[in-house]
């Protein structure tokens, strides 16, 4: 519901109709749909990461890691689970929540750049600002839970590799094109 309406359109009624739920069954679960964003939050915090625990632990150059978390990452927000497209919701968190939440993004950006900066160290990819490489990379997957529905014409899988290309073509020294 907060990928279709948005957060501040959407109500406790129309998530529990949509779970198949009374008001009351979700209530029972959740007080608020601040708590409802902040599970949210956490399911797309926790498909980063895997996606970047996977990428790093291939024996691989920088280029390719960087290819292969773009990759698991679009697999995994395209998922019906992984389809939090809350980033774009982190105005609505809570306000006692801002502070937790914004120090994790920060964790990941500098994950990310560091992915970046290795790929740069081995050569596998062109010298690049690492702030705007990474800003790249997660904007170009922020709003594809917004569009992507299962069943389109291109699969999630189709979308990754695509995305995954994308960022090959992007960052590969000119000298190796």
């Amino acid at each position: 519901m907060f990928s279709e309406v948005g957060f501040h359109n959407a109500s406790m009624g129309q998530i529990a109709a949509r779970l198949g739920l009374t008001k009351t069954a979700l209530y029972y679960y959740f007080s608020d749909k601040g708590e409802i964003l902040m599970c949210c939050f956490a399911l797309g915090r926790q498909v980063a990461d895997d996606a970047l625990a996977k990428a790093l632990a291939l024996d691989a150059s920088g280029l390719d890691r960087i290819a292969k978390f773009v990759q698991f990452y679009v697999v995994g927000i395209t998922s019906e689970l992984g389809a939090c497209a809350t980033t774009l919701e982190l105005r609505s968190a809570p306000p006692a929540e801002m502070t937790a939440l914004l120090s994790r993004m920060r964790k990941m950006d500098r994950q990310l750049r560091e992915l970046v900066a290795a790929g740069v160290n081995d050569g596998s990819c062109a010298h690049v600002e690492l702030s705007l490489a990474v800003n790249w990379i997660m904007g170009a997957m922020t709003l594809l839970p917004r569009w992507y529905r299962p069943g389109s014409r291109l699969s999630a899988d189709a979308i990754a590799q695509e995305y995954s290309q994308y960022v090959r073509r992007m960052f590969t020294p000119e000298s190796k094109r």
